[in-house]
């Protein structure tokens, strides 16, 4: 099924309600509104003619690229992170490579065949993969340690679980 376009209306004061941004150059700004089943992904009602429901990491982008995705592009997570709808670049004023890939943009336009491309390259296909039902429960669990602001020991909880130690 290919995705429809999307054009930037007037939500876009309430998209940015269901917004929590990590304070750091490289973090994810978590999507803290509806989380669907299918894998994570936020789920952000939008105001087309009739109105539909959007993955909120595709609005966001087609925030970020003056208010406009055509159909058939497909938002990239960099980060592997399916509730992150960080999909404007950072600029710190000495460039970003300083930070690395991350201290940009998180989502990013590609085609279908780029997307698949990094999945493989990152390992994210297989028996490494995590289920999709691993990764939304990893987004719910992300969402609600950020719904009442940016706690650090919580986001780490929650991508981490609760064996997270150095040995």
């Amino acid at each position: 099924m290919t995705a429809l376009a999307i054009t930037v209306g007037d939500e876009a004061s309430r998209f940015a309600a269901h917004i929590t941004r990590g304070p750091g150059v490289r973090d994810c700004w978590i999507w803290t509104g509806a989380i669907a089943d299918d894998g994570g992904y936020g789920r952000f009602w939008y105001s087309a003619h009739p109105p539909r429901v959007v993955r909120a990491h595709r609005y966001a982008l087609a925030e970020a690229s003056g208010g406009y995705l055509p159909a058939g592009t497909v938002a990239m997570h960099l980060c592997d992170n399916p509730v992150c709808v960080r999909a404007l670049g950072v600029d710190d004023g000495e460039g970003l490579g300083r930070f690395g890939a991350l201290a940009g943009p998180h989502v990013v336009a590609g085609t279908q065949r780029d997307n698949l491309a990094l999945m493989t390259m990152k390992g994210r296909v297989g028996a490494a993969a995590l289920t999709r039902a691993q990764r939304t429960a990893r987004s719910r669990a992300l969402r609600d340690a950020v719904r009442n602001g940016w706690d650090s020991d919580a986001v780490a909880r929650a991508w981490f679980g609760d064996t997270l130690t150095l040995f």
